[in-house]
């Protein structure tokens, strides 16, 4: 692989503002970073950021591991700035002090997808009804 050859594919799907992210245009993984296929294989474009810039080994799972902290919160950024060797754990205790980890999505969460109230154990007893009477319903069918 050629880093300048992916540096320019990164560039052309990308957006660059100096000082600040570079946002990724291009596809993105169900975890909602952005990906790019190389070779036929699909690497998160962070991660080529780190290769690039900071000499990163893409086929060392254990080195992988280790680089891929993300100081930015935007997952579809890519500035080499705004990535650093660092941990899970180091993730994931900037993301909570950031209340971007995925626990605080529901915290905030008020309502069912259906629109109803949730009550304190965010389990809507209306859907969990609704679900039952299908189910039951379905099994009186057979």
């Amino acid at each position: 692989m050629d880093k300048n050859r992916v540096l320019n594919k990164l560039i052309n799907y990308s957006n660059i503002i100096l000082n600040s992210c570079w946002l990724y245009k291009g596809a993105v993984d169900y975890y909602g970073y952005g990906v790019i296929s190389i070779n036929n294989k699909t690497y998160r474009v962070h991660r080529l950021s780190a290769w690039i810039h900071h000499d990163l080994d893409l086929d060392n799972p254990k080195e992988v591991a280790r680089h891929k902290h993300n100081i930015c919160p935007n997952r579809y950024c890519w500035n080499p700035d705004h990535i650093s060797k660092g941990s899970q754990a180091d993730n994931i205790e900037d993301q909570i002090k950031a209340e971007t980890h995925r626990s605080f999505r529901y915290k905030k969460q008020t309502h069912c997808l259906r629109g109803h109230l949730l009550p304190k154990n965010r389990i809507c007893k209306e859907c969990n009804n609704i679900r039952s009477k299908k189910f039951y319903d379905n099994k009186r069918k057979k």
